[in-house]
């Protein structure tokens, strides 16, 4: 299986007369030299909870533990945020502390859910759905959600707050990089135009945003 490792010619596999074990581990000590950048080693996140609970509130309350192909993140409650996000990937939420409401919307059947989730409780959202996260203070929640791709367009919506009319009030598209740095700026065009906020169905109008609300996912 291993006797091609005798046709390599570089300095650090020397093979001659070493033992077969010995030529397997110094195969492997080479190839991992060459693909990891950093010793992997494994996270306690009950202690990163514990140690770095002051980053986890208002305004943004978010902390990205990993930025790869997946993006895992801790959010912190509170908030109270009105708008939806909808991107097109599914995003897993693991809620560890505390509750979260993730309130979606069923487009097709034109209905409003809410999902509620305690400590312990998980839900895969599927790709493309509105929703809304809705924090408890003192909670923590983690999510995780796979790189945009491509041409992917994230979109941030308002709906009517009658409950008669719920019609869509407000959105934008935008192509997603940081979530941190890119919803305030929608955030402020919305709340600092009150024709945005303004249901042209109804007359509803959406009062100024608190600050606490101004939190990713």
């Amino acid at each position: 299986m291993f006797s091609s490792l005798k046709k390599f010619n570089h300095p650090y596999l020397v093979v001659s007369d070493l033992p077969f074990v010995l030529h397997t581990c110094f195969f492997f000590s080479f190839f991992l030299s060459f693909n990891m950048v950093l010793p992997l080693s494994a996270l306690n996140l009950t202690g990163w909870v514990h140690q770095n609970r002051h980053l986890l509130k208002p305004p943004v309350g978010n902390c990205l533990l990993y930025d790869g192909e997946f993006k895992v993140m801790i959010v912190g409650g509170p908030n109270r945020r009105t708008d939806y996000h909808v991107e097109a990937g599914e995003e897993w939420f693991y809620q560890l502390e505390g509750r979260m409401v993730l309130k979606i919307i069923d487009e097709a059947a034109q209905s409003f859910h809410d999902i509620v989730l305690g400590p312990g409780d998980t839900f895969c959202l599927p790709a493309g759905v509105p929703h809304s996260p809705q924090r408890e203070p003192g909670s923590v929640g983690l999510v995780v959600e796979r790189e945009r791709r491509t041409g992917e367009l994230d979109q941030l919506r308002w709906y009517c707050g009658d409950q008669d009319c719920r019609a869509l009030v407000y959105q934008e598209e935008f192509p997603c990089e940081d979530l941190e740095e890119d919803l305030p700026p929608i955030m402020d065009r919305y709340y600092g135009d009150p024709s945005n906020r303004t249901c042209r169905r109804c007359g509803w109008v959406e009062p100024p945003l608190p600050m606490e609300a101004k939190q990713s996912e």
